[in-house]
């Protein structure tokens, strides 16, 4: 989503863009933060001098709403004071770019934010808890994985945590939720939650030497089969030989 409103500069930004993405374009802070609402783009790239809503407050409103905290933010200013660029990565942007700019500059910084998200996923997508991580519930994804994690350990042994019940005690829609596990993660809700309990049953079956009829059980699938066979999937062992291996 590009946010910016001065056509010119705008239509410069899109016409390079759009042979590579979707893009969606707002031309003034009070619409783009709207339209990002409703869209939730991949990437926003907004100016920070704007008529009804200024880019700084587009960024905090962005990155303080569990929906959209995510969403990495490119800004762009014709200001190059220290101070200014210091204020927008404050505000939670991602990164900042001064006008005037080279359409080869800005589309190297937007293939470089996919790699920290790639990264980010590979960190959230197999580890299922910020205390395994050593990491300290800070940032907006952090809470937010924080709360996934805490949700899914009081319902480890229901197998009736539905994606519609998972979405209620999270507080977001199905749609959000989708993006937003989607994003950080690169799995599914239903994939996250499925790989949580295993990765709970793994631990049971090296800490707690539980059988594997009872962490199933415990971990909420309803049958040993289906158990057996994810947890095969996952960690490319049986849970049998997984315990005799000590893995």
């Amino acid at each position: 989503m590009v946010i910016e409103d001065n056509t010119d500069v705008r239509n410069y930004i899109v016409s390079h863009l759009q042979e590579r993405y979707t893009v969606y374009e707002a031309d003034n802070g009070e619409e783009g933060l709207s339209k990002a609402f409703n869209q939730m783009p991949d990437l926003i790239i907004s100016d920070l001098m704007m008529p009804k809503m200024d880019g700084m407050e587009v960024c905090v409103k962005i990155k303080q709403d569990i929906r959209t905290s995510h969403i990495p933010v490119i800004m762009l200013t014709a200001r190059g004071m220290t101070a200014d660029i210091k204020e927008g990565y404050e505000a939670g942007a991602d990164d900042y770019i001064t006008k005037p700019f080279h359409s080869s500059l800005l589309l190297a910084r937007i293939e470089n934010i996919p790699q920290s998200r790639e990264n980010l996923k590979k960190l959230y997508g197999k580890n299922f808890s910020l205390e395994t991580l050593g990491v300290e519930a800070t940032s907006m994804e952090e809470k937010f994985m924080q709360k996934l994690y805490d949700i899914l350990e009081s319902n480890i042994s229901n197998p009736e945590l539905s994606i519609d019940k998972f979405c209620r005690e999270v507080g977001m829609s199905r749609t959000n939720l989708y993006r937003k596990i989607k994003s950080i993660t690169g799995l599914s809700p239903n994939e996250f939650i499925r790989n949580f309990r295993l990765t709970m049953g793994a631990k049971m079956l090296k800490e707690v030497r539980l059988s594997v009829s009872e962490v199933y059980v415990a971990v909420g699938f309803s049958s040993h089969a289906y158990f057996s066979n994810c947890f095969k999937a996952y960690y490319g062992v049986s849970p049998t030989e997984y315990t005799m291996h000590g893995k």
